[in-house]
């Protein structure tokens, strides 16, 4: 019945209102003639009845009233018929009217499509918004000029071995450097960016797209392996869409709806993110190195493998998100939200997670080289065999972490709360040793409930001041 229904003409407004005021009138005017026919009946038996006993002028009085009860019946039934009529010819130019839309329709599509093959960008840049203003006005060619546009993209901008991610700036020592002769001034490189309509195109997809499902279209955009380095998609909703191998290094991709879009193996090297939505998103082996994703929200993100070295991702929401296997070398994550994370084997070398959130996260293996953690809430989360190594924790929570066979050398972990905390079979916990010491555990804060190595003699318990404890 819903197939039936969605597969109807579109009917006008004002149509649809003179149809129902016509169906109206209809059934109030028969209900008045079945009123008449009733009150005639009626008469003509009082007529007949009383016929030999009336005088000539009463009879005279009674035809008449007669005639004329019979004339509004006829008059009323050729009223309908002249209603049923006009609703007939209404209903025949409905349906021509829907014919000659939908031959200017097909022949604006035609024109349209004609125009994309144009050599001048102005003729393709016509034919690119004709068919914009088609699809917002025709739902049933909406999803075929979708993929008219999508394949423009993929043929007009194809990624080649050309428009593969930069290396990082090197930053070795001058004196590790082969020449250290001042190089000669270079002019800045024009940063790459789509072509006119190319861009016109993806301005066309990101604001006239039908959303993903659930409850909007099930296919999706392909924009797969295309080169849209420098490409302006803010604020563009691309929810769904199929982007796997698609480079958008620099790209402008800030406050854009991107859930649930497949991402692999995606170079967005340097491109900009701030406060989008890539939740739910697949972004398997994807470089983000220096990337910026400001407030961005990765809650539930396939992440693993991604490259996010030097990467901005302040107050981001990575709750619950897959990154094992990740590379945050450098990565900035002030304030992160990486709540019940998965970064096992994942490399934080260096990273800065000031006061992030690692309430639960799994970082078995993880190497946390010289990373900064100072003030993170890492309750519940487990670092098994966790490399550590002059790692900054002051003042970090790590109540009930697990840190078996985490390696603590040189780490510093002063004011560090240590409730609950499991660090048996700790890897060199004898002063003087690669790993935990005793100078280490005198800065922080632990009861009995702290379980520390096999024969390790902590200081005396430090425990928190009672403001702190509550």
């Amino acid at each position: 019945m819903k197939e039936w229904l969605a597969s109807l003409p579109p009917i006008p407004v004002t149509t649809l209102l003179l149809y129902i005021f016509a169906s109206v009138l209809s059934l109030l005017l028969l209900g008045y003639l079945v009123y008449l026919t009733w009150k005639l009946c009626r008469k003509l038996r009082r007529f007949w009845r009383s016929l030999d006993g009336v005088r000539e002028k009463d009879r005279f009085e009674i035809k008449n009233d007669f005639i004329k009860t019979t004339a509004q019946i006829l008059g009323g039934v050729l009223f309908i018929i002249i209603i049923l009529v006009t609703l007939e010819n209404l209903a025949v130019s409905q349906k021509n009217l829907v014919a000659t839309q939908e031959k200017k329709v097909t022949e604006l599509y035609t024109k349209a499509i004609e125009q994309l093959g144009s050599e001048k960008l102005e003729v393709r840049l016509g034919g690119i918004y004709a068919l914009e203003r088609i699809a917002r006005d025709s739902k049933k060619d909406h999803w075929n000029i979708m993929e008219v546009l999508t394949a423009f993209v993929r043929e007009k901008a194809k990624a080649s071995v050309a428009s593969e991610a930069t290396p990082l700036k090197e930053t070795r020592p001058n004196s590790l450097k082969k020449d250290t002769a001042k190089p000669a001034e270079q002019p800045p490189k024009e940063k790459p960016k789509p072509k006119a309509d190319i861009q016109a195109v993806l301005n066309v997809l990101g604001r006239t797209a039908i959303p993903f499902a659930p409850k909007g279209e099930k296919r999706r955009l392909d924009l797969s392996a295309t080169d849209l380095r420098g490409a302006d998609l803010q604020d563009a909703n691309l929810q769904g869409a199929f982007l796997r191998e698609a480079n958008f290094q620099g790209a402008g991709l800030g406050n854009a709806i991107l859930q649930k879009a497949d991402f692999r193996k995606v170079n967005l090297q340097g491109a900009s993110l701030w406060e989008a939505n890539l939740q739910g998103g697949k972004l398997w082996e994807a470089n983000l190195q220096e990337a910026h994703l400001y407030k961005a929200n990765l809650q539930g993100a396939d992440l693993r493998y991604a490259n996010f070295r030097g990467a901005h991702l302040p107050e981001t929401n990575l709750q619950e998100a897959h990154l094992e296997g990740a590379n945050l070398q450098g990565a900035i994550l002030t304030l992160a939200n990486l709540k019940g994370a998965v970064l096992t084997g994942a490399n934080l070398q260096e990273a800065f997670l000031k006061e992030a959130i690692l309430q639960g996260a799994h970082l078995e293996g993880a190497n946390l080289q010289g990373a900064y953690l100072g003030g993170a809430d890492l309750r519940e989360a487990a670092l098994l065999d966790a490399n550590l190594q002059g790692a900054g924790l002051r003042g970090a929570n790590l109540q009930g972490a697990s840190l078996r066979e985490a390696n603590l050398q040189e780490a510093d972990i002063g004011g560090a709360k240590l409730q609950g905390a499991d660090l048996q079979g700790q890897k060199g916990y004898n002063e003087g040793t690669k790993g935990l010491t005793t100078a280490q555990v005198a800065g922080a804060y632990w009861d009995e409930t702290t379980k520390w190595p096999e024969g390790f003699t902590p200081p005396a318990p430090r425990r928190l001041p009672p403001k702190e404890e509550k």
